[in-house]
């Protein structure tokens, strides 16, 4: 090989090395990247000492912009957790060192990092329990994948979606598990329908149609139930509302109704039964406020039932007892009327004339 071209070729290596060497430079020393492009403008981005960085004041606009927020994220725990991502950022860290950084890449750029702050932060609010922000941060992933395509970047979505269907199954599985354990229904149903969203979002046919089947099922039940129990609370406080305190103590009760506290003392059995039916359906759809409601309904009931007993034995002996006077008066009188017809017959049984006795 000529000396001349030899030369040629080792000063484009060393001019390669030491542009390289200037970009890695500033940002190793924790220094703010040097202006670049046509402009000569200074990217602002913003960094925080926590693992999400995904919020930024604006999007670089420069290679050595872009080049700091994805060495920015080279630590966060999504990447770390979701391969695929933290290799669609290696990529792009040398996307952006390679080349002439135009319009079209800044806009690929752009993309990928819209991505990968996204999918940090639906990680981020996965971790801390946050089950709605999780799954709606992941959809802005997924519009921000979108918009990445649209750009020209569909190698970089290809294996940002792997990731993110990931994900999705993840959280599928992670909230159809926490919905099997859960106590209270409605947060069973809750946790059901996030699960059969992210399975949906994530492509897991499967796992989708048996948890919409499970929380079909569930739901149906509960509305049955949910329906039995507002029946039943109605009962018994339209009962309490009609009885007031009339029914408080059995004097009260006679006096206030009179015969018709038979008929309220059915009517209080059947709103003890419907109180005790709401209470045990709360219980077990674990409904605190409805709980309490039926156990005050179930214990007025239950006072009530036993003021309004008292008060129709009280009738029921007092009747009896009435009757039995009536009765005794009448047989009595009976018995003087007989003892008065025997004795009016008395002559026609004796004879008028005395007899005479043969001697």
């Amino acid at each position: 090989m000529p000396r001349g071209h030899t030369r040629h070729t080792t000063l484009v290596v060393a001019v390669t090395v030491a542009v390289v060497v200037a970009g890695w430079a500033p940002v190793a020393a924790g220094a703010r990247p040097t202006a670049e492009g046509t402009g000569g403008q200074i990217d602002t981005v913003t960094a925080t000492d926590t693992p999400n960085h995904a919020a930024t004041t604006a999007p670089p606009t420069t290679a050595n912009g872009y080049l700091a927020a994805f060495r920015n994220l080279s630590d966060d725990p999504a990447l770390s957790t979701y391969g695929e991502l933290e290799v669609l950022r290696s990529r792009a860290v040398a996307a952006v060192q390679v080349g002439s950084f135009d319009d079209a890449r800044s806009r690929r750029m752009r993309g990928v990092l819209a991505v990968l702050q996204n999918f940090s932060a639906a990680y981020e609010s996965a971790t801390a329990g946050d089950r709605e922000e999780s799954l709606t941060r992941a959809n802005d992933t997924a519009r921000a994948l979108d918009r990445l395509r649209t750009a020209g970047g569909r190698d970089y979505a290809a294996l940002a979606q792997l990731a993110l269907d990931r994900f999705y199954r993840d959280r599928g599985d992670r909230l159809r598990t926490e919905a099997r354990t859960a106590e209270r229904t409605p947060t069973q149903l809750q946790l059901f329908r996030l699960a059969v969203r992210a399975y949906q979002r994530g492509g897991a046919t499967d796992r989708f149609s048996s948890t919409s089947a499970n929380l079909e099922r569930l739901s149906a039940e509960y509305e049955t139930d949910l329906s039995l129990l507002n029946r039943s609370v109605t009962t018994a406080a339209a009962f309490r509302s009609s009885c007031d305190d009339r029914c408080s103590d059995p004097q009260t009760a006679v006096r206030a109704f009179g015969l018709d506290v038979f008929d309220r003392y059915v009517e209080a059995r059947a709103a003890v039964s419907g109180a005790r039916q709401a209470a045990s359906l709360s219980s077990e759809h674990q409904l605190t406020a409805r709980l309490e409601r039926a156990r005050g309904l179930e214990e007025w009931g239950v006072g009530t039932l036993r003021a309004l007993t008292i008060a129709s034995v009280a009738l029921i002996g007092g009747y009896t007892l009435l009757f039995a006077l009536f009765g005794a008066v009448v047989m009595a009188r009976l018995s003087r009327w007989g003892q008065d017809a025997k004795d009016a017959t008395l002559g026609d049984i004796l004879p008028r004339e005395p007899l005479e006795v043969e001697r």
